[in-house]
């Protein structure tokens, strides 16, 4: 007789739901643009059907969909931070005003943005483990007891 787990798809549905709320606090509590901080409340507005499916049934469609969407989502923020470290047009490397600006912004924007970043991963492993505890588990012959 198979156990059905739970441990597993909510811990993936606990990161996922951290990473909602990450996003509607860097979209309320930090200066952006209104239409930045659109875009990451209706990421977070994306992402809160599946975390919350997941939690209560464990399926393999909504874990499927946070795996896509959180490695989609590493990836996009990795060209955001890595786009911030770049100098500004018109600047040589450090020299400048504009280029100490551009360091010092960096500096205080780098680490919530690969606190994301790690969020993120972490949602996109748990997914794709999951999915394939399901599969091995779908694979396996039931034994008649």
């Amino acid at each position: 007789m198979r156990t059905v787990t739970t441990a597993h798809p909510r811990l993936c549905a606990a990161v996922a739901l951290g990473s909602v709320a990450a996003h509607v606090w860097m979209a309320f509590g930090h200066a952006h643009a209104w239409w930045l901080s659109t875009v990451m409340l209706l990421m977070a507005a994306y992402c809160l059907p599946c975390a919350l499916t997941l939690w209560r049934h464990g399926a393999a469609h909504p874990a499927a969909m946070l795996l896509w969407s959180a490695a989609g989502m590493a990836g996009l923020h990795l060209v955001l931070v890595t786009a911030a470290a770049l100098p500004p047009a018109g600047t040589h490397g450090h020299h400048g005003a504009a280029g100490q600006l551009a360091s010092a912004h960096l500096a205080g924007s780098a680490g919530p943005m690969l606190a994301i970043i790690a969020l993120e991963l972490a949602v996109a492993a748990l997914a794709a483990s999951w999915l394939r505890r399901l599969r091995l588990a779908a694979a396996r012959p039931v034994s008649a007891a």
